[in-house]
């Protein structure tokens, strides 16, 4: 799957959303959520240089025995 997120120029994460599905809302809804919890970059202010950035971040499941 594939999340969607923009970064304003404080580091918040905004508007995050599914780009490309998993196949599975509840993993889709587990990816979302488990950004909007991050909440803030503290360090990206330097790298953001006063504008928003968005990114698409992929997010891999695994099974594991």
């Amino acid at each position: 799957m594939l999340l969607s997120v923009t970064i304003d120029p404080q580091g918040l994460l905004k508007a995050i959303h599914v780009a490309q599905t998993s196949g599975y809302d509840v993993l889709d809804r587990s990816a979302v959520n488990t950004m909007q919890e991050i909440k803030r970059l503290a360090d990206a202010q330097p790298w953001l240089d006063g504008g928003d950035m968005e990114i698409e971040l992929p997010v891999i499941y695994r099974l594991h025995d």
